[in-house]
């Protein structure tokens, strides 16, 4: 039986989301995938871009007779892809299997393709056999919301972040807490990040990320650390813990995107795992059961008390998040979420 994996083309991007979707790759070429090769000509217009974007698609129809198709999704590939894979389906008897990187349907981040997405969406639970979910909040809203089988339905538990181990690890108790922010750090996606100045806290602030705005933000306890590539991000993050939390407001995760921490996993949460720090975290998040159940972290109602939250933690109790996350985070890098995932997905498929 062969096995393969589309690869979306396209420039390397300096944000967790491209970081997400080269590692699943790679886990899975790792396996003995073959690689169908698909650009998204995201900067590219004109009437032979779109032929271009068609005749492409003909590659997936080259496939072997009953193999195994991955896909990542959703791919920023516009929408004919997904009626190419439903006929290969038909004709070809290919099992499907979906990783689950986001369901923009529920994330509502792209206002102005809210029905694309939607179709994607309701293409991949049609056409798919196996779909990799994020966590048992996500599976719950599939079954539920999305009439999807609940034994079609795999459960990852966290993305993997592939990485070399960290050499300089910030292994002491300070008391000076340093908080670590990382991701997008616009305005319009965190913009709590700019209304953090109003608790008049004495913690330190340290953000990794683009589009940091540094007229919003202009206060002593901040420190912006610049723009890195994902695969240098493990080696370069320090500090006492990695914020999760995110939309408009210090009290509660608001909006679309506020209301999203409840069902999916942030791809930034395996990151600060990765470096071995310990976590911070939403308590209506879906996560933040797995990191106070695991002893990496704690979770908090709102961003008023974060002081408090951290200055509850002793000497003692912080060393051992330190210890808990040691054996996680080497799973993490070395992609054993992901492997094991499949491994139970393809004996799905193969039934």
């Amino acid at each position: 039986m062969r096995r393969y994996i589309i690869h979306e083309g396209s420039k390397e991007a300096y944000h967790a989301g491209s970081k997400a979707t080269k590692d699943c790759e790679d886990i899975l070429l790792r396996r003995g995938f073959r690689k169908i090769d698909i650009c998204n000509y995201q900067d590219e217009t004109g009437i032979w871009i779109k032929v271009k974007k068609r005749l492409q698609l003909i590659k997936l129809a080259k496939v072997k007779r009953n193999s195994i198709m991955v896909v990542q999704h959703p791919m920023y590939i516009g929408s004919a892809y997904m009626r190419m894979l439903k006929i290969i389906k038909q004709l070809k008897k290919i099992k499907f299997i979906f990783v689950i990187h986001d369901l923009e349907s529920l994330r509502g981040l792209f206002s102005e393709y809210t029905s694309l997405y939607q179709f994607l969406d309701e293409m991949m639970f049609q056409i798919g056999d196996v779909f990799i979910a994020h966590n048992e909040r996500m599976k719950e809203y599939l079954v539920k919301e999305r009439k999807v089988d609940k034994n079609k339905i795999i459960i990852l538990e966290l993305f993997d972040y592939l990485a070399e181990e960290k050499k300089n690890k910030h292994k002491r108790y300070d008391e000076n807490v340093e908080i670590v922010i990382a991701g997008n750090l616009s305005p319009e996606k965190s913009k709590y990040i700019y209304k953090l100045k109003e608790l008049n806290t004495s913690l330190h602030f340290s953000l990794y990320g683009l589009n940091y705005n540094s007229m919003s933000l202009d206060a002593e306890n901040w420190t912006y650390k610049g723009v890195f590539p994902p695969t240098e991000l493990v080696g370069v993050l320090h500090g006492s813990y990695g914020l999760i939390w995110d939309g408009d407001d210090l009290m509660t995760c608001t909006g679309n995107i506020g209301n999203y921490l409840k069902y999916n996993n942030p791809h930034k949460i395996s990151l600060y795992i990765a470096a071995e720090i310990p976590i911070i975290i939403w308590k209506q998040a879906a996560l933040a059961e797995y990191v106070t159940a695991k002893g990496i972290g704690i979770a908090i109602d709102n961003l008023a008390e974060l002081e408090l939250a951290v200055g509850a933690v002793s000497k003692e109790a912080y060393k051992q998040m330190k210890e808990n996350l040691k054996g996680i985070a080497k799973k993490i890098r070395e992609g054993y979420f992901l492997d094991t995932a499949y491994e139970k997905a393809e004996i799905k498929v193969s039934k």
